[in-house]
């Protein structure tokens, strides 16, 4: 029995997509283009003639090539301002779409993207070939993991400090922190990324190996005025208040933890828990953060640091939120469904939105914090 072939039409037939997405999927056995969308005629007829069927079809109106219902996928390679409105027509024309990147102009257009999705129940993905192309990458680190080295970029006036949270060395974090504000000394927003959340609410980690690293991590986010963590590990949404090092010393756990971690091996800390004198000393110790601001919605200036948990966007995997809410949060949620967020940066403001991937409903308010 032969396995199906899976029929592409090509909308955008310039640089990105015959430098990248046709000569791949000609490599694709499964896999045949059959229909070609330039406004430049010749360009879609060079792409048929180059990558396409013996009876591949061109076209200078993407609207005509939706038509074609042999047409399993289109990936879309246009100018960035034309991908939202093109995937929209073809996900609703019963097509799956794989679209060059970036998904969109802004986060409104993008989020028409998914809800055209969720209603068609089409395929989306977005080509973020690049996702590996680490920026500015922080090989400075003295103990290293396989899951690379931490990195930091800015983007607008935003710098991001992507932190190797498999590398129990706080100190590495810190010199990375540092060297990342140093190279970008203006920036208005200082946000953190790591895998490990050291302020979650889920039931696997957010008391035993997912806070192995707060004692140190908390003083050096004060010190360095992070505005933002955000954090993923516990698969349970959670959101905290503004939160601050309580500038007290505490244990660093030196004797649980390795160079970096193996996967999602934790032995040693593990072990150690099951032992109660040892668990209870190892939670009075996290106690080691005094709850900033309280306040929701919109916060003017406020101290502290935000941090939020994200759950998971795919629907992979899902834990069970913590039986006691912890103090430190301030919303959390586990809908066993996909989610996703939303983050919107101005000169003077830091927004995010979450909402449940299916039905493209908010699943918290909207927390905002503003920089006069």
């Amino acid at each position: 029995m032969s396995e199906k072939i899976t029929k592409v039409g090509i909308i955008g037939c310039g640089g990105i997509a015959n430098g990248k997405h046709m000569p791949s999927l000609a490599k694709v056995k499964d896999c045949e283009m059959v229909a070609f969308c330039d406004i430049i005629p010749e360009r879609a007829e060079k792409a048929a003639k180059d990558f396409g069927t013996p009876d591949a079809k061109t076209y200078t109106d993407y609207k005509e090539l939706l038509k074609d219902p042999e047409i399993d996928v289109v990936h879309v390679c246009t100018p960035n301002r034309s991908h939202s409105f093109i995937t929209v027509d073809a996900l609703h024309a019963g097509k799956h779409v794989m679209c060059e990147k970036p998904m969109a102009i802004n986060a409104a257009e993008a989020k028409k993207m998914l809800d055209a999705a969720h209603e068609t129940g089409k395929l989306l993905t977005i080509g973020y070939q690049n996702h590996f192309n680490v920026p500015n990458p922080f090989t400075e680190e003295t103990t290293p993991t396989a899951a690379g080295h931490g990195y930091f970029y800015s983007y607008g006036n935003a710098l991001f400090i992507v932190i190797n949270a498999n590398n129990y060395n706080a100190a590495d974090h810190e010199a990375l922190i540092k060297k990342a504000i140093k190279a970008n000394p203006n920036a208005k927003w200082r946000i953190v990324v790591m895998h490990q959340d050291i302020y979650g609410s889920g039931l696997d980690h957010s008391d035993s190996d997912g806070i192995l690293l707060r004692t140190q991590l908390t003083p050096i986010y004060d010190a360095n005025k992070i505005d933002v963590v955000l954090q993923g590990h516990d698969h349970t949404y959670a959101r905290t208040y503004q939160l601050s090092s309580d500038g007290k010393q505490h244990a660093d756990f030196a004797e649980y933890k390795v160079a970096g971690q193996s996967g999602q091996h934790h032995n040693l800390i593990n072990a150690a828990l099951k032992d109660s004198a040892k668990k209870s000393v190892y939670e009075s110790q996290n106690l080691c953060y005094t709850i900033a601001d309280m306040r929701q919605g919109t916060l003017v200036n406020p101290k502290g640091v935000f941090y939020m948990s994200s759950n998971s966007a795919t629907g992979s995997k899902f834990y069970q939120l913590i039986p006691q809410q912890q103090d430190y949060v301030a919303a959390r949620n586990q809908s066993w469904r996909p989610s996703y967020s939303v983050i919107h940066i101005t000169k003077d403001s830091f927004t995010i939105d979450t909402y449940d991937a299916e039905t493209g409903t908010p699943i918290d308010e909207t927390y905002r914090i503003v920089k006069n």
